[in-house]
């Protein structure tokens, strides 16, 4: 059918429609059998592609995408479906389980195949402790980024990105000494990778430990896929994952894999209790809270649900097992589990399901929305056994074998969810009253301060350059080292340069001031050069220059309906600030767009090497951009 938004989507309806329609995240890919058994059977079937840039992980923009689909497909079909069935594999999972919590009224189940279980924060800190630990031990000087991962370089980028041969480049060298394959396993044991992960490989036996490592190095790096995390960074506008207070000794003991990292650290001649003394010792990472408010909304569940899911899992080394299980916690806590079932397929790897694993889940799932009861519908046993059936009334259709099973994982050792939403905090926060970190990287540091009356709070200069963004202006008292003190005023939205070495504290005389505080760290990143034939990002119609010195160039701008900005390219790094509420649409050259939502008082980090035009959809966007020299 057409292209809204830019947006492929297509729906196909059969003649002999039975009233469901099925959308899936990535139904462009569908194995033509599978498609034919569904049109077969009466089911309208369609969906959409999914994105691979930096809107990949922009989860309610497919799930709206999902509901705009099916109103086309009502307009022009004339009828409404009597049942809607969310339908994802790995990615498409996310948007399959978010469905039934943003809109309730229209979707009335879904089958997730091998994604979203445990949130994408969750996921993320996990396969983060996992990489730490593995550059932490292995070596730390590795050309591997851990968070706030660059843009891939150039088109086409994606499948030999950078840090994802970085990674695999680090595994490589953990695994070809006994003592790097003993970290490599205390690594994968953080991430709970399964033993039993290559492709087509006979499962290795319980005691069989050498082969079970194998296993694990031959995925680990899979497991962690770095373009993820910068898709997701992209998505949330800054880092995602922390680990400062996590105990690595007591989710070693938790993770289900203390007898193999314990052989593999007896093998390998090395101290474990060392090893773990080191990680106790080693400096953490903080996330940027305003990215993880962004995710936590996007990309995290709440439990609150009134239809049946049905989630079913390999023994996946990217969507693993134990992922289900904080699925189903937050499903308690919100008294909606008895609405899940989880099921498995003994095969490794990610989402090797064959055709007729994944319809006979979806047929379980149906029969469950038909009779209103799970009973054992979802058992391996009655799964196996409605995989016959399904088979044998299908005999001219290559649908592959069913291996449904049981399967006992540990719990997830990082979990993230509605009951968290709100509550993070890095530790750096408490050193400035009122303050709030909000960005930390190699580049700047960036806090969210308000000056009260009677407090002093925020510091002007220091040890290194700094701009000051007032985001609520006011009077201040200065107040120098050498005891002198003045007044001053600042205006809202004012912009203040501070060269390092000065030593002043403010103060709000009467009312709260609130201000963006920027130190600007001597790691350099030099503009790249701007050979698109676009526009630079700035000046652009509208703009206006606010400050430039050698460190770097502060534009303020006011996006205006009707008017989207010239297709442009991100030369810098910047710091962009919001200072009212609204929704701006990005649109790439190629025409892949998403839709943000914007806040007053939002702070995003966005690396260099961006192209695209912007367009206001909603509400009045003003920014304050800072392009870091």
């Amino acid at each position: 059918m057409g292209e809204p938004g830019q947006t492929p989507y297509a729906v196909l309806k059969p003649a002999d429609w039975n009233g469901t329609l099925v959308l899936d995240l990535d139904f462009n890919g569908w194995n033509p059998t599978l498609r034919q058994w569904f049109l077969d059977r009466g089911y309208a079937v369609g969906g959409m592609a999914r994105t691979q840039n930096q809107s990949a992980y922009e989860i309610h923009q497919y799930i709206d995408n999902y509901v705009t689909i099916r109103q086309i497909f009502i307009d022009k079909v004339g009828m409404r479906p009597q049942r809607t069935i969310a339908y994802g594999v790995s990615r498409g999972g996310i948007p399959a389980r978010g469905a039934l919590e943003a809109y309730p009224d229209i979707f009335d189940g879904t089958v997730a195949f091998s994604g979203g279980g445990q949130g994408m924060i969750g996921f993320m800190n996990q396969n983060f402790d996992g990489v730490w630990t593995l550059k932490t031990l292995v070596d730390p000087k590795a050309p591997l980024a851990l968070v706030n991962l660059p843009a891939p370089e150039g088109t086409g980028s994606l499948a030999n990105y950078s840090q994802d041969l970085a990674l695999a480049q680090l595994v490589r060298t953990a695994n070809a000494t006994p003592q790097g394959r003993a970290r490599l396993t205390l690594a994968a044991a953080f991430v709970q990778e399964p033993t039993w992960t290559i492709r087509d490989s006979p499962q290795p036996a319980p005691r069989d430990y050498d082969g079970q490592i194998d296993q694990l190095a031959a995925n680990l790096a899979y497991s962690c896929p770095q373009i993820t995390r910068w898709q997701l960074e992209a998505m949330a506008g800054g880092n995602i994952s922390w680990n400062h207070g996590v105990d690595y000794r007591l989710a070693l003991n938790r993770s289900g894999m203390l007898a193999l990292v314990e052989y593999a650290y007896r093998e390998a001649g090395l101290d474990l209790g060392a090893d773990l003394t080191v990680l106790a010792s080693a400096p953490r990472v903080a996330a940027s809270p305003s990215a993880v408010a962004k995710a936590e909304r996007d990309s995290t569940w709440t439990g609150r649900i009134t239809g049946p899911v049905l989630s079913v899992k390999t023994s996946d080394p990217a969507d693993i097992p134990a992922h289900d299980l904080a699925y189903l916690a937050t499903l308690r806590r919100a008294g909606t589990d008895d609405l899940l079932r989880n099921t498995y397929v003994a095969r490794p790897f990610h989402a090797t399901f064959t055709v007729l694993e994944r319809i006979t889940a979806f047929q379980t799932l149906v029969n469950r929305l038909d009779t209103g009861r799970w009973d054992d519908l979802a058992s391996p046993e009655q799964m196996n056994a409605l995989a016959a059936r399904i088979k044998a009334a299908s005999p001219t259709m290559d649908l592959g074998g069913a291996a449904f099973t049981r399967t006992y994982p540990a719990p997830p050792l990082r979990t993230w969810d509605v009951a968290n939403w709100g509550t993070y905090q890095p530790p750096q926060a408490a050193v400035q009253p009122g303050g709030k970190l909000v960005v930390s990287n190699e580049r700047v540091t960036v806090r969210d301060v308000t000056i009260d009356p009677g407090t002093p709070g925020l510091r002007e200069g220091h040890a290194e350059d700094s701009v000051t963004v007032f985001l609520r202006g006011g009077t201040l008292k200065v107040s120098q080292s050498d005891g002198t003190s003045h007044v001053v005023t600042r205006k809202t939205n004012e912009v203040v340069f501070e060269p390092k070495g000065g030593a002043s504290s403010l103060e709000a005389v009467a009312q709260p001031v609130r201000a963006v505080l920027i130190d600007l760290h001597d790691h350099v990143v030099p503009a790249l050069a701007n050979t698109s034939g676009l526009h630079d990002a700035f000046p652009r119609p509208g703009s206006k220059k606010v400050l430039e010195n050698d460190r770097i160039v502060v534009w303020d701008y006011t996006f205006v309906a009707g008017q989207p900005s010239p297709m442009h390219f991100h030369s810098r790094d910047v710091v962009t600030i919001y200072t009212e509420d609204g929704a701006v649409k990005s649109t790439t050259p190629a025409g892949e767009s998403v839709v943000n939502d914007h806040f007053a008082g939002e702070i995003r980090f966005n690396p260099r090497d961006r192209t695209h035009t912007e367009a206001l959809t909603r509400g009045k966007v003003h920014i304050v951009v800072v392009e870091l020299k």
